[in-house]
């Protein structure tokens, strides 16, 4: 009886593992990149394999197999992703919450979203869906857009689109701890029209604000301002001298709003070369009649 259990159990035991390892290989073989085809090395308990990352893609967003990720998680650099199946629309959503992504570009610490939604549907090698970005679940404050993709053996190249917002509102979702959100009044809306190449990670933004304005942190008292070391000299904003002084920080300054829009999108492009850094600074009007 005990040998017929142990050959039982044995027996048992030799069916999983070769279903373990057909499942593994068939997986494995499914997935393997093909010749110049974008790839990645996926550690599935102690095996590590490559697999081909526009496959990848294809497969989960599949209708066949993307019901099979419903209610199922995985860890990522950004986060943990939670996903769930819409069958109404053949839908994949993601849910990332919090997610946080480093940004070399944008300096060095992350942007940090704490909840973070997204939906992908394929149509061939077309991708699209929408996004939303709340903080701490909420939603009155969320920033929705919508998203494309084209997927190519290569690449992945995507496009993004935030709808017109509040700029408050920008801040409470990407920065809600800065401390100075707390007395600040902004005012002014901000759209956002972004692209994004993998695996390069290389990007390009293009922003649309409309009406800038800060008000309450007490910048205001600036205006009267006068040095300590003497009497003003008085030169008013149309003086040449005073011209020169302000060009030789901002040569735009009496051009953009406060905010060289032209610098910042120049630096964020030009620090995504290797070894390059370059700053773009903000600069309010309200600072420089302090200078006369």
């Amino acid at each position: 009886m005990k040998k017929t259990l142990r050959i039982v159990l044995f027996s048992l035991m030799a069916l999983v593992i070769t279903a373990c390892v057909a499942i593994f290989l068939i997986v494995k073989l499914a997935l393997a990149p093909a010749a110049g085809e974008w790839s990645t090395t996926v550690k599935a308990g102690p095996l590590n394999f490559e697999i081909g990352v526009p496959t990848a893609v294809r497969v989960a967003t599949s209708p066949w197999f993307a019901p099979y990720l419903n209610g199922r998680s995985l860890d990522t650099r950004f986060g943990t992703v939670r996903f769930a199946w819409k069958p109404a629309g053949d839908l994949l959503e993601m849910q990332c919450a919090p997610c946080s992504a480093e940004v070399p570009a944008l300096g060095t610490q992350p942007i940090r979203v704490e909840r973070l939604v997204a939906t992908v549907k394929r149509d061939g090698n077309t991708l699209n869906g929408t996004f939303e970005a709340t903080p701490d679940n909420a939603d009155a404050t969320r920033l929705q857009g919508h998203w494309e993709g084209k997927l190519a053996p290569r690449n992945l190249q995507l496009s993004a689109n935030v709808q017109d917002a509040p700029i408050a509102r920008w801040y409470a979702v990407l920065v809600p701890t800065l401390p100075e959100l707390r007395g600040a009044r902004i005012g002014g809306t901000l759209a956002l029209h972004g692209q994004l190449l993998l695996p390069e990670a290389t990007f390009a933004v293009q922003p649309t604000i409309s009406q800038f304005t800060v008000e309450g942190l007490g910048t205001e008292a600036m205006l009267n301002a006068r040095t300590s070391c003497g009497p003003s000299a008085r030169l008013t904003n149309d003086s040449w001298l005073a011209r020169a002084v302000v060009a030789a920080e901002d040569q735009r300054f009496f051009t953009h709003a406060g905010y060289d829009l032209t610098e910042i999108l120049a630096s964020i492009d030009n620090n995504q070369k290797p070894g390059q850094v370059r700053a773009a600074a903000a600069r309010s009007r309200s600072s420089w009649p302090s200078c006369w």
